[in-house]
């Protein structure tokens, strides 16, 4: 706020695609009569959607996954069509694609573009804007280290609840315990899936059995870090340093189980300490399946449980996250350990 005077701010709102998503746009935007109906049908009523009302879609989680899981030398080259692709879709005319769904580009955006990344066609837009991206090597570095947290929480969940047959109490403290004292913080949507875990009703989101191939277990349970990345990235556009501009951002997805932990889990705040730029979600959970498995009264209590773990943490003045090698160095140990739940039976 300031001083004297009102607080000016203006919101843009921001559509984040998964991979998934974006991979359909490209393909609708160079090959849409070769697209399978429903899907060209799915996606002209989503382009409506954003363009009715202004909204903005970018593929930056895109980026970032293929950036992941790509080879560093047919990165650029395999995703920059993508990203050309979406450029032609900002630069067209909404009215015209409205009335008719034709793609036809307004002159003053397509100039706006070149000139945004200097270069001469839509085509090096697309290229430059993923190289310009992959340029910030600090900020992908500190958003896998996100992935990789998020990872290391669902190794450990997971290798708790094959341990043994401990009450659910008994579990969550010792996850609770592993995030603060192994991970230096504490992940609110992960201490929450924990619950779900731990009462068998993660389902396939989770779903690693003793006896599993190895890889598969790794498999599993990396996407579903991702999956729980792009729930968590429009937090990360909604940051105090980018005021007074205020980016409310929304994860859009196409897979099942991800939209179903999206409605499970509620970003409620935002809360951030004078002297960092980290923000602290408030994150509140749909109790009711909870409720019917455990009960009321238990489903209840391990919330407020872990709402007060939530407050302590705020209230902590020093916290020292784990950095990036050490977490390296945990997240093999407990590959090994599901190594070894893999091959029992």
């Amino acid at each position: 706020m300031r001083a004297h005077g009102q607080f000016e701010h203006q919101i843009v709102v921001t559509i984040v695609l998964d991979s998934h998503i974006a991979s359909e746009l490209h393909k609708y935007r160079v090959s849409r009569q070769r697209m399978r109906g429903d899907i060209r049908q799915a996606i002209e009523e989503f382009l409506s959607y954003v363009t009715r009302y202004n909204f903005d879609y970018n593929p930056t989680f895109y980026l970032l996954e293929s950036y992941f899981k790509s080879d560093p030398k047919v990165f650029v080259d395999k995703v920059a069509p993508v990203a050309t692709s979406i450029v032609y879709l900002h630069s067209m005319d909404e009215e015209r694609f409205l009335k008719t769904k034709e793609i036809l580009l307004k002159p003053d955006a397509i100039d706006y573009y070149l000139t945004k990344f200097n270069v001469r066609t839509i085509e090096d837009c697309g290229r430059a804007w993923v190289e310009e991206y992959i340029g910030d090597s600090k900020k992908i570095d500190n958003l896998v280290q996100l992935i990789n947290l998020s990872y290391v929480c669902l190794l450990k969940m997971t290798l708790i609840h094959k341990k043994d047959k401990r009450p659910i109490e008994k579990k969550l403290d010792e996850f609770e315990s592993f995030m603060t004292e192994e991970l230096g913080l504490r992940l609110a949507r992960e201490s929450h899936l924990a619950m779900y875990c731990f009462a068998d009703l993660a389902g396939s989101f989770i779903g690693v059995q003793a006896g599993m191939n190895f890889e598969k277990a790794k498999r599993i349970l990396c996407a579903s870090a991702w999956d729980i990345f792009l729930i968590r990235f429009p937090e990360q556009l909604l940051s105090p340093r980018y005021l007074p501009e205020m980016n409310l951002a929304f994860a859009c997805t196409a897979e099942k189980k991800l939209a179903e932990l999206g409605e499970l889990l509620t970003l409620e705040r935002l809360l951030t300490r004078s002297d960092e730029e980290i923000s602290i979600p408030t994150v509140s959970m749909n109790l009711s399946k909870l409720e019917e498995k455990l009960g009321r009264d238990t489903a209840t209590r391990l919330m407020a449980a872990s709402e007060e773990r939530t407050l302590q943490q705020i209230l902590k003045k020093e916290r020292k996250a784990i950095n990036h090698h050490k977490l390296r160095y945990l997240i093999e140990d407990l590959e090994v350990q599901l190594s070894y739940l893999c091959k029992s039976r």
